[in-house]
Formats: C-alpha cells, sequence, structure tokens
C-alpha cells in the first residue's frame, strides 16, 4: 500500500481501468481515494459489487477509441482476459503458453473522456487491460497527473512507444517503471519517455513485463 501512496492522498480521485477483482481498488480505498472501477468481465462485476458495494463508482464497460462493442475474449484466468487478439497472439506463445482463452463476452466500450466527463478527472489512472492500453489512451484528450499502464516486452514494444507518443501530444511527462509484480520503481530519477524506450529496448534477454508511470510536469 505504502507505494501507491505517492500517488494517491486522501480524498484523490483515481481510476482503477480494468479493476478485475478489486485488489488495486480496495488499496485505493484503505489511502483514502475515492474510487471509480472500470471492468467488463461480468464475473469479476458480481465480485467487485459484492467486495464493494456502494464504497466506489462501478462501471461495467471496457474503454477504447470510441463509443462501440466488442468481443472479449474471455480466460479461466480472469487477470489476463483481453480485448486484443495481438496481445493474446503474442504472450501465448511464451508468458502464458499454458493458459487458454475460450469464452467470448460481448461487451460495450466507452471512452476515458466519457468516464472523466461524468465522474471527474483523476489524479491517478491505473490501466492494465492486457493489450489493450494504446486503444485506452487514444479515447483520451486531457491531462491526468499520474496514469499508469501495463507494458511486456519485446512482444508489445511499438505499444509502448504509441502509448507514450499519445501522451506526450497532451502534456509534458516523465516516466518511470517497474518490473513485474514489484511494488518498487526501478529508477530513482524520472527520465523522459524516449530514455524510458531506450532502456526497454535493451532490456535484457527474454520476455520482460511491469508497468510504466507517468507523471505531467506540465503546470
Amino acid at each position: 500500500m505504502a507505494f501507491y501512496r505517492q500517488f494517491i492522498s486522501e480524498g484523490d480521485l483515481c481510476y482503477d481501468i480494468g479493476a478485475n477483482v478489486g485488489n488495486r481498488t480496495e488499496i485505493f480505498l484503505l489511502l483514502g481515494g475515492k474510487v471509480v472501477a472500470i471492468e467488463p468481465q461480468q464475473e469479476c462485476v458480481k465480485m467487485l459489487k459484492l467486495r464493494f458495494g456502494n464504497k466506489i463508482t462501478l462501471i461495467p464497460k471496457a474503454l477504447g477509441e470510441e463509443e462501440s462493442t466488442a468481443l472479449m475474449h474471455i480466460s479461466e484466468t480472469s487477470e489476463i482476459s483481453s480485448l486484443s487478439e495481438d496481445w493474446i497472439n503474442a504472450v501465448s506463445q511464451a508468458r502464458f503458453k499454458h493458459e487458454s482463452w475460450n469464452k467470448k463476452q460481448l461487451v460495450n466500450i466507452t471512452t476515458l473522456d466519457n468516464i472523466i466527463r461524468i465522474n471527474g478527472v483523476p489524479k491517478f489512472c491505473k490501466i492494465d487491460v492486457e493489450g489493450f492500453e494504446e486503444n485506452v489512451l487514444r479515447g483520451l484528450s486531457i491531462t491526468v497527473q499520474f496514469i499508469s499502464f501495463e507494458y511486456t516486452v519485446p512482444e508489445r514494444f511499438p505499444s509502448i512507444k504509441t502509448c507514450l507518443d499519445h501522451l506526450s501530444s497532451l502534456s509534458s511527462y516523465e516516466c518511470n517503471f517497474t518490473i513485474g509484480e514489484q511494488m518498487q520503481l526501478e529508477l530513482s530519477e524520472w527520465i523522459s519517455p524516449s530514455e524510458l524506450l531506450s532502456k526497454l529496448n535493451h532490456a535484457g534477454e527474454g520476455s520482460l513485463f511491469g508497468d510504466v508511470y507517468v507523471r505531467n510536469v506540465q503546470p
């Protein structure tokens, strides 16, 4: 929980995009955050309602570039269900080669801009959507103070650049990152998007995943 204190204070609005069963939502609430949880998977939505009730604003949709519907590929491991066939094709050859996505669910898609229009601008926005990150960010046209999104290299390196390029078109951001599930930033100093891309592009052999963190530095 201590890790997120650098992003969330008492009363801050935060978005948990790809909330799954609410592990991060719980942390954000314990920190005193006001949480908007966005999660399209039906079974996960049931769990979120049971765990949090009216303590959160729950939106049972996916986020993307525009209002639409799409088929979500559902895995028995709900954390890796995805709207991105490209992501599934990539990770099923390596990190998740023993997993399967044998169910589908039609989901409603809205945009981050629309969620913000209704609920307000968040201080922190966590995005964990298994390969659909760039689609989510394309639906954002305003500045958010802190954003995190998942990365996988080398399989999805171009997606990281697409995400950072879009954010850089909105404001000036500095970057940091975590590796795997570690709750610790890898860099003692925040760096530019181009410097981060260079680091992740030369991260060594094998598949690497974690989260990219960006912070707005433009007044």
